[in-house]
């Protein structure tokens, strides 16, 4: 999949000046490349952490990945729609990008993950729904109702959390499905969190 990426010559020059480094910040700076071009980058960089691997899953999967790289994984796995990356990027939905940069220059904003199963949309409802129901902690549960606020829309995604709180039989649970009805409407997550079509 990801080795359908053309490979271009000056592209390696470039990745040999910013990104061997692991500098990704630099990587993400580069106004004058095109989509593809910025993928290759983002691929090369996971490689030069990996063993030459491009194993998206386990990036994901693994804790001890370096951040730029997880992140550049949860971009590609956005990218390409992989619905079978789903559950492991459900674990890190909280994953934040502190690095604030200008916004026509950025591949993703603050919550990458979010953006990421935003991206791949239908098949992220059904983890969203459990996280919602079975996590503690509300930025977690706030962040999932987002992801299905942006894939559903506000009316569709309140007919299913209702749907989903009118079978709960668990008080907790249930209490937090109403939580995320009401997430729905709140304006802070209303706003769309992916960067422009032309930065995906």
């Amino acid at each position: 999949m990801l080795n359908e990426i053309g490979n271009l010559a000056f592209l390696a020059a470039l990745f040999s000046t910013f990104c061997c480094a692991s500098d990704l910040s630099s990587v993400r700076r580069l106004p004058d490349l095109n989509s593809a071009e910025r993928e290759e980058m983002l691929e090369k960089l996971i490689k030069t952490h990996t063993d030459g691997e491009v194993n998206l899953k386990q990036i994901l999967a693994n804790s001890a990945s370096k951040k730029e790289v997880t992140i550049a994984a949860v971009y590609l796995a956005g990218l390409y729609r992989l619905g079978d990356t789903v559950s492991e990027l459900a674990k890190i939905i909280f994953l934040e990008e502190h690095e604030r940069i200008q916004k026509s220059e950025a591949l993703w904003g603050q919550f990458p993950v979010v953006e990421a199963l935003i991206k791949i949309g239908n098949p992220s409802v059904p983890k969203m729904l459990e996280l919602i129901q079975e996590s503690s902690d509300p930025k977690t549960r706030k962040l999932a109702a987002t992801v299905i606020l942006h894939i559903e829309t506000e009316s569709v995604g309140a007919f299913i959390l209702q749907k989903k709180m009118d079978t709960q039989t668990d008080a907790a649970q249930k209490e937090r499905l109403g939580a995320a009805i009401q997430y729905l409407k709140e304006e802070d997550i209303r706003r769309h969190p992916v960067p422009p079509a032309g930065h995906r």
